[in-house]
């Protein structure tokens, strides 16, 4: 439950998630920056993923947490005490 506030702080990022890609779109037509991006991708560090792949990451995050608390709370017995929390979580 003490999660909930900072979760709602990827919604910014949601929502400008799009515009992000459509810049790095027009900016990757640069070739001096198409270029980084490559040296980038090639980096081990990058485990060869592109930029792109890891902008996505924090989207595809909030709904495995939504399913995750699905799936928690219809195992959850009616009497539990965490239950209404996990309701409550639901719920924000």
């Amino acid at each position: 439950l003490k999660v909930v506030p900072f979760l709602k702080v990827y919604s910014m990022y949601v929502e400008n998630y799009t515009s992000a890609i459509n810049m790095l779109t027009d900016m990757s037509m640069q070739k001096a920056f198409a270029k980084y991006l490559l040296h980038l991708e090639r980096d081990p560090a990058s485990s060869g993923l592109c930029l792109s792949s890891y902008l996505i990451m924090p989207v595809q995050r909030i709904p495995r947490y939504v399913m995750l608390l699905r799936e928690l709370l219809r195992h959850t017995p009616e009497e539990h005490v965490e239950r209404s929390r996990i309701e409550q979580c639901l719920e924000e």
